[in-house]
């Protein structure tokens, strides 16, 4: 309860305006579990093996999620303590130039690893045979500035990036932004994701809504709709006081089968976790109501629109005449292609 409470006070001590400025808003972790489990980082899964990576990581929530489950995981299998310690050290990183963020993200994961073993994260010094703080990797560093090029071995990229515009803030010095003339941080950390996330990993993303639709998002739309299987896309209004809604992406690095339907939710995030309906897709429960199981939409089809725009995806229009003729045709296209080759 303390680390909440410290939580809260840290973002409730800076202005509204400054927030937004500095793109500083905190993944709800409620928001943050149903994305675990979109991801399919569950605990029942033996997680030992998965690399994860948040490289804007603020106050850990991600990492604070990814924590509890994987040393659930663990003790389900009788792992020991020190096994625990090392798979934590091992495969959970974070990264952000908030040292302030990236203290109370450490604390939050130190507070976990006690709470969860009754032990405090320490391991015995070979050396001195005295109790040693074991590190965690929570470093305080820009992750766009950091030399990605030798890494695409991650498993799981999860990121609630700041959004910061380029008509606001200087980006040019960023590598990625001089090679393709790159506008807005939050695409800078998608086209991260895409480079780093191994063949088969996972892609968990809150971004700023306008990636769906903006024309100097077309360049990674396309990609994404290329080289992922998008699994979930919600277009979610409330989760942050700021001025645009956030689009959340659950995505497979690896190419979609022609005929992958995306499943999507377009909605307002409950301020509260008594306010979220039963049989919704934020209620915890595996099996989705047979309202939201018919809002599927053929992600060939959001890869044949002009700038790949993921606009059409969030409407009702594929309940219209107009929607039943555009899937016809493009079941179709698709058909006759396979005629050809």
């Amino acid at each position: 309860m303390l680390q909440h409470d410290i939580l809260n006070w840290y973002e409730a001590s800076l202005p509204v305006q400054e927030r937004k400025t500095r793109g500083h808003f905190s993944t709800p972790p409620q928001l943050v579990e149903r994305i675990l489990d979109a991801c399919g980082y569950t605990t029942e899964k033996k997680l030992t093996h998965i690399r994860v990576l948040d490289p804007a990581c603020g106050s850990g929530n991600f990492l604070a999620g990814v924590t509890s489950r994987l040393l659930a995981s663990m003790q389900h299998s009788g792992l020991s303590h020190k096994t625990q310690i090392a798979a934590v050290q091992r495969n959970i990183w974070g990264f952000d130039p908030d040292p302030v963020a990236c203290f109370l993200a450490e604390m939050q994961l130190r507070t976990i690893l006690l709470e969860e073993s009754n032990e405090c994260a320490t391991y015995e010094c070979k050396e001195c045979k005295h109790k040693q703080t074991a590190s965690l990797h929570i470093h305080q560093a820009d992750g766009l500035a950091l030399r990605w090029e030798q890494d695409t071995n991650i498993d799981l990229f999860l990121a609630n990036p700041p959004y910061l515009a380029t008509k606001n803030n200087d980006l040019s010095g960023y590598q990625y932004t001089r090679q393709h003339g790159q506008a807005d941080s939050y695409l800078l950390f998608l086209n991260l994701a895409l480079q780093v996330v191994r063949p088969g990993g996972w892609i968990g993303l809150v971004i700023p809504d306008p990636v769906l639709a903006r024309a100097n998002a077309t360049f990674e739309r396309q990609r994404l709709l290329k080289e992922t299987t998008i699994h979930a896309l919600w277009h979610l209004s409330g989760v942050f006081p700021a001025y645009v809604g956030a689009a959340v992406i659950v995505a497979q690095k690896r190419p979609a089968p022609s005929v992958h339907q995306v499943a999507w939710l377009r909605g307002a995030w409950p301020r509260q976790v008594g306010n979220i309906p039963k049989n919704s897709l934020f209620s915890g429960e595996d099996n989705p109501s047979a309202a939201q199981k018919k809002h599927l939409i053929s992600q060939s089809l959001l890869r044949s629109q002009s700038g790949a725009e993921l606009r059409y995806l969030l409407s009702d229009v594929q309940d219209s005449l107009i929607g039943r003729l555009h899937a016809y045709y493009s079941r179709m296209d698709q058909s006759m292609q396979k005629r050809h080759f």
